[in-house]
């Protein structure tokens, strides 16, 4: 890390630690509704990480669970809830190194044990929670004061290449607590992943840690406050190492008893190494829009402006839109559209833009079969060369509900990737067959 980097990182952090603890200091006795993002949507819509940290990963990742396990009676639970749970995959991989030739093909065997515990002042808190979390709805409605704990160990057993033998390992923590004005909300995640990336063009593994600070306080009828810190560090495995240090804050106001409007701001520092630090700063625009428990929408956009020593100073046009609509019982329908900068974990001296959309449609048969058919596309174009690739997917699924304890499903998934950089193209299919059960 250079030393400018340093000397404006002393400076940056103390400053964006106030900044967004701020509002609670004098209203410990006032609280109001934090809608606080509990993780980012796109993840189970697009290949990909989160949509504002995204990169080149590709395939759906061999521990990703493919079936959502039902929800019981709400009628019997009470405000604790303690759930261990249990994910038995069955998945053949074509190309398992996301190779251009000599391809290898694998079957893979995924047990993913863990256990999940969390608290709600009401069992209607907790049932907004787990729709906004599994993606069930994209405006977050959540109220209340909650805490969620949740670990995953995933077992990866390679019948043939047995050397890829690994432990992947998936801890969360979310919470909030809330008062009349005043609502502060926190998360934490810890991973650890093998997955295909097309940014290197192969199989790497990588530990990720995200944390955040939020703090929303109620100005007026009308308009609050939101206050935001933020930290991730993205390690790869031989690869360019990074830690994004962001600060963020919103104006919000009503505008109507469904649509909140936004204007903010945001800055930071990413740390990048080896390769030389950027500095950014963000000016936002943001709207959410809830019609109806049929249609909601949120948007999210605005301007990016970075300083490096390479690849220089620049200015990039960012969003990312979102909107599930559920036309009839049993059906529904959701869009992803994005765009964001990226640094390359394989050319740290280069950033990388990504711009896509993408779709999924389920519809319930009839009582407990559920199809899903997931798709999309996105572009990623390198600056300060010619390089590109164009990623585009297809996935459908079938999974059977199995009573209040459990899932089955099958799905198959197949993606290309057309790259300018030979060795980052590639084609991959994966079929899978998962059980996922609940005590």
């Amino acid at each position: 890390m250079n030393q400018t980097a340093i000397h404006t990182k002393r400076h940056f952090l103390p400053a964006l630690l106030g900044a967004t603890l701020l509002p609670c200091a004098g209203f410990a006795a006032e609280s109001q509704t934090a809608p606080a993002r509990v993780e980012d949507l796109g993840a189970s819509l697009f290949v990909g990480e989160a949509v504002q940290d995204s990169d080149l990963s590709v395939g759906r990742p061999l521990e990703e669970p493919m079936v959502i396990i039902p929800t019981d009676n709400p009628a019997q639970r009470g405000k604790w809830q303690i759930t261990p749970h249990l994910e038995v995959t069955g998945t053949y991989d074509d190309n398992i190194f996301i190779q251009r030739n000599n391809l290898v093909e694998d079957y893979v065997l995924t047990f993913a044990p863990g256990l999940a515990l969390g608290f709600w002042n009401s069992v209607e808190a907790r049932e907004r929670f787990m729709n906004y979390r599994r993606g069930l709805t994209v405006v977050d409605r959540s109220q209340g004061t909650f805490l969620a704990l949740d670990y995953t160990a995933a077992l990866l057993g390679f019948a043939r290449t047995s050397s890829l033998n690994t432990v992947n390992h998936d801890a969360r923590f979310d919470a909030r607590w809330e008062r009349e004005k005043l609502a502060l909300g926190a998360s934490f995640r810890f991973e650890t992943k093998l997955e295909p990336n097309a940014d290197p063009g192969r199989l790497i593994t990588r530990e990720t840690l995200s944390a955040g600070l939020t703090s929303r306080y109620q100005l007026s009828q009308k308009f609050a406050l939101e206050l935001e810190m933020a930290h991730r560090t993205n390690r790869p495995s031989g690869l360019a190492r990074t830690a994004e240090w962001r600060g963020e804050g919103f104006i919000d106001y009503l505008a109507t008893a469904r649509m909140r409007i936004g204007l903010g701001a945001a800055g930071g520092l990413l740390e990048v190494e080896p390769g030389f630090d950027q500095t950014f700063e963000r000016f936002l625009v943001k709207a959410n829009y809830a019609l109806s428990e049929k249609v909601d929408a949120e948007f999210r956009g605005g301007v990016e402006f970075r300083q490096s020593i390479q690849p220089g100073d620049r200015t990039y046009p960012i969003f990312d839109f979102r909107a599930r609509w559920t036309p009839v019982a049993g059906t529904r329908v959701g869009i992803n559209a994005f765009r964001n900068v990226n640094k390359s974990i394989f050319q740290p001296e280069r950033d990388f833009t990504l711009t896509g959309f993408a779709l999924t449609f389920e519809r319930a048969l009839w009582s407990g079969v559920l199809v899903t058919i997931d798709g999309g596309y996105q572009v990623a174009g390198y600056i300060g060369e010619s390089r590109t690739d164009d990623y585009f997917f297809i996935r459908p699924a079938i999974a059977c509900v199995l009573g209040n304890w459990g899932t089955i499903g099958v799905s198959y998934q197949h993606g290309e990737n057309a790259s300018s950089r030979a060795l980052s193209s590639f084609e991959n299919n994966q079929v899978s067959v998962e059980v996922a059960v609940k005590y």
